[in-house]
């Protein structure tokens, strides 16, 4: 009986010692209306340098979806790469929280015609 005992008690440790599933803590989603080539890097604030933290390469489809690890509210920069030369509207900060997102825009007036939801 304690043999069955101790080895019911070790199977259970080792199973709950199996992977956690992790979940993201902001789902950042959006269509930059026009654009159907580039890159879109998703940046974050760290020790004086912006850091990239993802990114999403566009060919074709201008909706994308992101999820983040974002454990508290902190500032974050969407930078577009166009492929082609740079434009003074090619950056845009947000102030993001955990939970869920949405930005659109459009090519032409990435940062000016930007709504964040």
């Amino acid at each position: 009986m304690k043999h069955t005992f101790i080895t019911f008690l070790a199977a259970a440790l080792l199973a709950s010692c199996g992977k956690k599933e992790q979940t993201k803590d902001l789902l950042l989603t959006g269509n930059i209306e026009g654009l159907k080539k580039g890159t879109l890097t998703i940046r974050k604030f760290n020790d004086s340098a912006w850091i990239p933290v993802d990114s999403v390469i566009f060919s074709g489809d201008s909706k994308f979806e992101i999820e983040l690890d974002l454990p508290s509210a902190e500032m974050l920069s969407l930078h577009l790469d166009r492929g082609v030369t740079e434009n003074i509207d090619t950056e845009l900060l947000i102030f993001a929280e955990p939970g869920q997102m949405t930005i659109n825009t459009d090519l032409e007036r990435f940062y000016a015609k930007a709504k964040i939801t």
